[in-house]
């Protein structure tokens, strides 16, 4: 029994020693993870963008080849589509051009080839920068699995999640609007990553995202309590104090309004993923 109880002791103080030695750099990392992963996500809008406008094109070129030998309800069909699409103006009319002209015989197919050259790249800017933060998170910021399903981690990673809030909130001028802006395209973006996720098509993708957003903008309440001390307390190390007492006043307030908003997300997901339930912890 006492070689049990040694053991045990002594499991126990390893244990101890191991989150006192590791956790810090755990807590440091969570941060670091929510911070890159809230900008990654916040770009997806942009991602699927490029997408839509890649496919659209690409179905444009296919169908235009094809000019030729349409009937006249299928070719006007495709230039009704190439107008509502979400495609630049003068793109539009490239593309309706070149289709008439195919059509009258006065131009070649070769002709679409070159409107391709325009078409968005399925590796651009965005989607390299989106590859590029993921990549640093996994190469850099692993967090040991013991650790990771800690509730402190947990709340390290929402706390370095504010950070795009808390930068867009302070450029001088047009602070709320920024912050409304990042928190728009956060909420679109989870949206729209879930949406990759349950393999919806790239128009239920655009809808989810569109219907992100109001969920995404219920991350202003919590933000906006967050800096009421500096409007009214002079000095930023008295600001910063009332900032902290209120971190933990309104605990309540934005743990309520996470619920609510991951609520709204499921409904959201509900639209392609039937078997979602309004409640699930996403």
């Amino acid at each position: 029994m006492a070689d049990l109880n040694a053991l045990r002791e002594t499991l126990q103080t390893e244990q101890v020693q191991k989150l006192a030695t590791d956790l810090p750099t755990a807590l440091t990392r969570g941060v670091a993870q929510g911070a890159i992963g809230s900008f990654e996500t916040a770009l997806e809008p942009f991602a699927l963008s490029q997408r839509i406008a890649r496919g659209h094109m690409l179905d444009f070129a296919s169908r235009g080849r094809a000019a030729a030998v349409l009937d006249d309800e299928e070719f006007l069909n495709l230039q009704q589509d190439i107008v509502k699409s979400p495609l630049p103006m003068a793109l539009k009319g490239q593309f309706i051009s070149s289709a008439n002209s195919l059509r009258a015989g006065t131009g070649g197919p070769e002709v679409f080839s070159q409107l391709l050259e325009k078409a968005p790249q399925e590796d651009n800017i965005v989607t390299r920068a989106q590859a590029s933060m993921r990549a640093f998170i996994k190469e850099n910021l692993q967090i040991d699995p013991e650790l990771r399903e800690t509730f402190a981690v947990d709340v390290a990673i929402g706390v370095g999640s504010t950070g795009g809030f808390i930068a867009a909130r302070f450029i001088p001028g047009i602070g709320q609007v920024s912050l409304a802006t990042f928190a728009a395209l956060l909420g679109s973006g989870e949206s729209i990553q879930r949406a990759v996720e349950a393999g919806a098509s790239n128009e239920q993708q655009a809808r989810a995202g569109l219907l992100g957003i109001a969920p995404g903008l219920t991350d202003i309440v919590p933000i906006e309590r967050l800096f009421k001390p500096f409007k009214r307390i002079k000095g930023f190390k008295g600001a910063l104090y009332a900032v902290a007492e209120r971190m933990v006043s309104q605990g309540l307030i934005e743990g309520t309004q996470e619920a609510i908003q991951g609520i709204m997300q499921n409904y959201i997901a509900r639209l392609h993923t039937s078997d979602i339930e309004l409640l699930e912890d996403n």
